[in-house]
């Protein structure tokens, strides 16, 4: 060790002794003489008071007790399942007890004989049997009084085939030595599972973010409310097992729903859903506009109108004129099978001159199988395997050409019910895509209209995407999308901005505002 280090601690060893050596002895305080106190006017004391035992003798019962829970104003327990002896006198009563000055409520309140077999039960507020008593638990009462606090208690004569949780009680409540020993008595929560859903129309949102409150109707103290934030997907969360009930509300995009479990119904680790359905909205317009100089100029528009049972009937699309009017480009009209799935889309010009025609067959799950696209006099052929790998759904398609030998290859995963990954291959040009989606609601899914490309089968919507090319590529495509929603879900607008990938910089930006039927 170094010569200073060690003087340095010698010095501190050496100060410390000195202290201790020179310090004075605390001195012997005397406490001066107080007057006698005075007889208090305030009384801590009370006792529980049962009026009577239902269908027992009027003379009464011996060797009977109760086993009480009692918190105070902050839920603490004060008395946590004493046993307290009842004499009979006239009515039953305990011998009086103290406790401090405070605002306390009886949480729990049983007879047991003897053999400690629970006779008479108190039953607690929103309980069952709650209803047959004029004053249910939790009573409530306040210390000091004036004189000994009597806290009347009403109890009910456990019949047989009675269950606790009739009372409010957890099922292992009764019978508190012989009886079932409670589960897992050092954990006083469940852990659960909850998951947030809505069906909107056939498509199902599993895998949501939701706001949930959830009210505790406790056994052994008040109505608990909270709070639960809810991220997508399964959420483990802890309930307090001492509680008669739970329900939970749930409220998302108009989707008002309410779970109510009983104590007896929860199950540890199980997953409950909770959510609803809604039927879908329908896109009546969408109206495109180019960011120009700063302001937002517009471009084109497109109009959907549907038949009286929802299905897709037309669809026009409009560019803007040099004046700035919109002008009919293009129309489509669909043909549908017996399962409702458009079977052929046929595009005509503003004149009735035929455009384009696609057509599509669908295999036993409803899903297209085989699509032949004519425009322009070539015909365009393409044919989806689908298949499954560990929770992820993939789409293989094969294209091929009438006027030439060329193929493409085009590979979708899906995970989610979004379109995640793609890769592309044909002729010494390749892509490979990566995409992300936020939570809400895609409303081109629910316009139930299939193209070349399976486009728009994500049911959520894509926020970005990252994009590799070889060989060919596209002057520009959608690299960053920010969404504003209505209180349904469903996007009010869009503004998306174009990413160039020859030089990997901004393209150009645009906004569609959307309306709905």
């Amino acid at each position: 060790m170094h010569p200073l280090h060690i003087r340095i601690i010698s010095l501190l060893a050496f100060v410390s002794f000195f202290f201790a050596s020179c310090r004075k002895e605390d001195p012997i305080v005397t406490p001066s003489p107080q007057p006698p106190s005075q007889p208090s006017t305030k009384s801590n004391l009370y006792q529980f008071v049962i009026a009577n035992l239902p269908r027992e003798s009027s003379t009464g019962s011996s060797s009977l007790y109760a086993q009480v829970m009692i918190v105070n104003e902050q839920n603490q327990t004060v008395l946590d399942n004493v046993k307290l002896p009842l004499q009979f006198e006239g009515n039953y009563k305990t011998s009086s007890l103290e406790l401090p000055d405070g605002k306390y409520r009886v949480v729990k309140f049983l007879v047991n004989n003897n053999v400690h077999k629970t006779l008479f039960v108190a039953p607690v507020i929103g309980s069952e049997k709650a209803l047959l008593v004029a004053k249910p638990l939790h009573i409530s009462y306040s210390l000091p009084q004036t004189a000994l606090v009597p806290v009347q208690v009403e109890v009910l004569k456990r019949e047989i085939g009675d269950k606790p949780e009739s009372f409010g009680y957890p099922s292992w409540a009764f019978d508190p030595v012989d009886g079932p020993t409670p589960p897992d008595q050092g954990n006083p929560f469940f852990k659960i599972k909850l998951r947030a859903y809505a069906q909107i129309g056939d498509i199902y949102y599993d895998s949501i973010p939701a706001t949930v409150k959830l009210t505790i109707l406790n056994n052994y103290g008040p109505v608990t409310q909270k709070t639960l934030d809810l991220t997508a997907g399964t959420n483990e969360i802890e309930i307090p097992k001492a509680a008669h009930s739970y329900t939970f509300e749930f409220s998302k995009w108009g989707i008002n729903s309410t779970m109510v479990l009983n104590h007896e119904q929860v199950r540890e680790g199980e997953v409950y859903g909770i959510g609803g359905k809604m039927a879908p909205k329908k896109i009546k317009q969408e109206m495109v506009y180019r960011l120009v100089n700063g302001l937002y100029v517009p471009e084109r528009k497109v109009e959907y109108n549907f038949y009286s049972d929802g299905h897709l009937h037309r669809i026009d699309y409009y560019d803007r004129q040099d004046n700035g009017q919109p002008q009919l480009v293009r129309y489509e009209f669909f043909a549908y099978n017996t399962d409702n799935k458009i079977t052929r889309i046929v595009q005509y010009s503003p004149k009735d001159v035929f455009l384009v025609n696609t057509e599509f067959l669908y295999d036993i799950m409803k899903r297209p199988y085989a699509i032949e696209h004519t425009e322009n006099g070539v015909v365009t052929n393409a044919f989806v395997t689908y298949y499954q790998t560990p929770g992820r759904n993939n789409a293989h398609i094969k294209y091929s050409y009438s006027h030439n030998s060329n193929t493409m290859d085009y590979n979708q995963i899906y995970e989610k019910g979004n379109l995640v990954e793609s890769s592309v291959a044909a002729n010494q040009s390749g892509q490979k895509g990566l995409y992300q989606y936020d939570f809400n609601i895609n409303p081109y899914i629910f316009i139930g209209r299939p193209d070349l490309y399976l486009s728009n089968q994500s049911k959520n919507n894509l926020v970005s995407q990252q994009q590799q090319y070889t060989g060919s590529y596209p002057n520009a495509y959608p690299y960053q999308s920010d969404y504003t929603y209505d209180n349904n879900g469903y996007p009010k607008e869009v503004i998306t901005v174009y990413l160039s990938p020859a030089t990997n910089s901004h393209s150009y930006t645009l906004k569609t505002v959307y309306t709905y039927f």
